[in-house]
């Protein structure tokens, strides 16, 4: 069997009123934990500690861009509302189009201006609740 594989080149990534961020370099699929819930007791019958699967943490989205004033204005807008919206990463996965929703807020927007290099911004989404993904 061939190897299926894909390229980053076209992934959009978006959210509720602002249909994909522009001119994306870089962007982090969210990496999922579940918390470890501790339940040893003075009982147990061996001397190992047992746990149980906890809560589960989407974790962060990260993207980084090349600077361009209008989408930063955009982003710092939404930064500043400090409100969880519906973001969608659309990404051709080499043989048809995957998509992840999940509800998030934008919690990071930085930049760098480094000597002779281009204009970057990165920012950060904190995912809350359940992410759905269709392939």
């Amino acid at each position: 069997m061939a190897t299926i594989a894909a390229v980053g080149h076209g992934a959009t990534f978006g959210y509720t009123g602002h249909t994909a961020v522009a001119q994306m370099t870089r962007i982090s699929f969210p990496s999922t934990t579940v918390d470890d819930v501790e339940v040893s007791s003075m009982d147990s019958t061996s001397a190992a500690r047992e746990y149980l699967p906890g809560m589960i943490d989407y974790g962060t989205i990260d993207m980084d861009l090349v600077f361009e004033g209008s989408e930063w204005t955009t982003l710092h807008t939404a930064l500043l509302s400090r409100t969880a919206t519906t973001w969608t990463l659309t990404v051709p996965d080499g043989t048809a189009t995957s998509i992840m929703a999940v509800s998030g807020y934008l919690n990071s927007l930085g930049g760098e201006a480094p000597l002779g290099e281009a204009l970057t911004a990165s920012a950060t989404i904190k995912c809350t609740g359940v992410a759905s993904f269709t392939a």
